[in-house]
This record gives C-alpha cells, structure tokens and sequence, in this order.
C-alpha cells in the first residue's frame, strides 16, 4: 500500500505542478468537443460514492519494466480520477479528445537512462500510437514521472475483446528493437470496477 500512497505523490506532483498548460511537441488540435475518458463528469461523484485516492489509485496503476530494467508504474487518469483527487485535468483535454496517464519510473542500482522510455497505446490490429504530449513533471538519477497524453480512438474500441466482455486497453513499452515482453504490457479491463457496482460507464 505504501507503493501506492508514494505513486498517488507523483501522480500529484505530475498534474498539480505541472501547471497543464500546452507543451512544445503536442499535435495539432482535433475535435472541438473533449472528453478525457469513457465518463463524463455529471454524476460520477454518485456512482464512486465514499472512493478515496488511496482506493483508486491501485485500481488504476499497473506496474511493468522498463529500460535498465527500471520499474515502471502506468496510472491511468480518467475524468474520475480527476473527480476524487481534486486535481485540474491537463489543458490540452478541452481541444481534444483525450487518454491521460501518468508514468513514474524507478531504478535502485545505478542511474536511469537520459531519455524516459518510448510508451505506445496499442490498438487493435497491432497499431502503436505514440502520446501527442510527453511531459517530463520530475526528475532526478533514480526517479522520474512523466504525463502521457494519449489520442482518444474513435469509437472507444481500443484493443482486442477481453475474454470476459468489454474491452482492453492496452499501452506497451517496447525494447529497443521493437519487441515487447510480458512485462512490458499494461492492461486495463474497461469498463473499470470502482467497487460497489459503480464502473466507468455510470458515469456517462
């Protein structure tokens, strides 16, 4: 738990510091209307009812590898998150269509490599789209947390049918050759279970 409790500091630090203002890099503006999730925000305070940071960030956060076999924590951010945490969502949300995540890597033994690693959301097919934004918010040799701005696909189908209904969201760290291992690949059922019958779709 404390694994998390540290995560919910970074994921802070990345949306609350950040100032979520337009950065250098980010693509050109698609459509008019944002959403950042599968939910928008009327009544989702109802549907997760008494959640609390310390309860959704583990039902967010998936945990993988990365380069130099740094650990990587992926939290997505959906408009709940933003709900419970109080945080602003980023800026660039209200021009388009939006995913937004938050990376925070570790390494225990020597530095991490200068660059964060290269982070695709995977649709079906195989298709990798790179973040529109990449923004570093934190950074020292061992330590760093980046928020990742994702294209929203159209229709919501973003990877291949989970077994068991709905849909699964996929992003993947590839090696430098392009191959991507089993810890590697981070996974999201969707529609998420808040707990207590509530998931993301009530609160569309």
């Amino acid at each position: 738990m404390l694994r998390f409790i540290i995560i919910g500091l970074l994921v802070s630090a990345a949306f609350g510091l950040s100032g979520c203002g337009g950065n250098a890099g980010d693509g050109a503006a698609g459509a008019s209307t944002a959403s950042l999730d599968t939910g928008a925000a009327t009544g989702a305070e109802n549907a997760i009812g008494d959640l609390s940071v310390r309860d959704l960030i583990p039902l967010l956060t998936r945990r993988g590898v990365g380069p130099g076999e740094s650990g990587i924590d992926l939290t997505y951010a959906p408009q709940v998150f933003f709900e419970v945490t109080g945080l602003a969502p980023p800026a660039e949300i209200g021009s388009r269509p939006t995913l937004a995540f938050i990376l925070a890597e570790t390494i225990h033994e020597g530095d991490l490599v200068s660059e964060p690693p290269a982070v695709f959301l995977e649709l079906e097919g195989g298709e990798r789209v790179p973040p529109y934004s990449a923004l570093v918010t934190a950074e020292d040799p061992h330590h760093r947390t980046v928020r990742l701005l994702f294209p929203q696909p159209d229709g919501w189908l973003i990877s291949s049918r989970a077994t068991g209904g709905g849909d699964t969201m996929r992003l993947v760290v590839p090696r430098h050759d392009g191959t991507v291992s089993a810890g590697r690949i981070f996974e999201w059922q969707l529609p998420i279970d808040f707990g207590g019958g509530a998931d993301e779709s009530d609160s569309e």
